[in-house]
């Protein structure tokens, strides 16, 4: 057989899937509603227990964590989000993400969260991030906004006042 040219098999796995279109009008939507949640003038870490600060300031937190979680889903098919700051003052609340098998959200993960988390302009953020090798080697082979037939996220909350309330965000 013919070798074929290297750029036809780069292309030929190249599986984005999703037209230009598609994918700026569902980034647009994603911004519009990352839009009705308080902008916060700070940085958010994330350790071990979580992204973890006065409950007033996690509503965004806790939508962008909505994001993050869909985009591992399509990667594991399961996810879990755990809203609760144990023992903290009544005040504070916290969001922490939980791996398919019950651990801790795989430390990998965890710079893309706080860039994601912490993006001044969510849209451009989301947009190189789907164009960039990064999104490769979080094991995306396609866009992060193409379709997949079955993801499950299980939400669960403590019995704070601002619990209900931030799970609502995701």
């Amino acid at each position: 057989p013919k070798p074929q040219n290297p750029a036809v098999l780069t292309n030929h796995f190249k599986m984005d899937l999703v037209d230009p279109q598609t994918r700026q009008k569902l980034i647009d939507s994603i911004v519009e509603a990352d839009s009705k949640f308080p902008v916060i003038d700070r940085h958010f870490k994330y350790g071990t227990a979580g992204f973890r600060t006065l409950a007033a300031d996690l509503s965004r937190v806790c939508f962008r964590v909505g994001l993050l979680v869909a985009f591992k889903a399509k990667l594991t098919t399961r996810i879990g989000v755990m809203i609760t700051a144990s023992h903290n003052h009544k005040d504070d609340n916290g969001v922490k993400i939980v791996e398919c098998d019950g651990h801790m959200l795989d430390q990998a993960w965890e710079g893309f969260a706080e860039d994601l988390i912490n993006a001044k302009d969510l849209g451009a953020y989301l947009l190189e991030f789907d164009d960039s090798p990064q999104r490769m080697s979080h094991g995306f082979l396609e866009s992060v906004f193409m379709q997949v037939s079955f993801v499950q996220v299980c939400l669960g909350m403590d019995n704070r006042e601002s619990s209900p309330g931030l799970l609502n965000a995701i």
